[in-house]
């Protein structure tokens, strides 16, 4: 398969297909298998992926370029509405991560409408020696 064909199994309606074209990508090391790898981030047109696809793509670019991974969540998060079910996820990430820009996020997290948001934020600090 090429790494076309990835792209669009990141893409589709059976999760193991998904999880295949994960380990298939980040197997592959070159920036075009980075690059599908943070474009599947971005979930189908409606935004939707599921939670455990979105975490192996999270481990895998974790591996492979951690940097770009951190900057793409922080521009997602920026770019979520208020409620969008990415955000504890893409917090918890960046928690995991680590860096100015994902702290800077997190602390901007601190004052989000949603409780949930909060506590993940105040935890992620936390764990990176962060705490408010």
């Amino acid at each position: 398969m090429e790494i076309k064909d990835y792209k669009l199994a990141l893409h589709s309606d059976i999760q193991a297909q998904e999880l295949q074209a994960v380990k298939a990508l980040s197997s592959i090391v070159t920036s075009e298998a980075v690059d599908a790898l943070l474009e599947g981030l971005e979930g189908d047109a409606y935004g939707a992926i599921a939670q455990e696809t979105f975490s192996a793509i999270v481990s895998a670019l974790t591996h492979l370029d951690k940097e770009r991974l951190t900057n793409k969540l922080c521009n997602m998060y920026r770019k979520l509405s208020a409620m969008h079910a990415k955000k504890p996820a893409i917090i918890r990430a960046l928690g995991n991560l680590g860096g100015t820009e994902a702290i800077s996020i997190l602390r901007e997290a601190l004052s989000d409408k949603d409780s949930n948001i909060v506590w993940h934020a105040k935890d992620a600090l936390k764990k990176l020696g962060q705490a408010q």
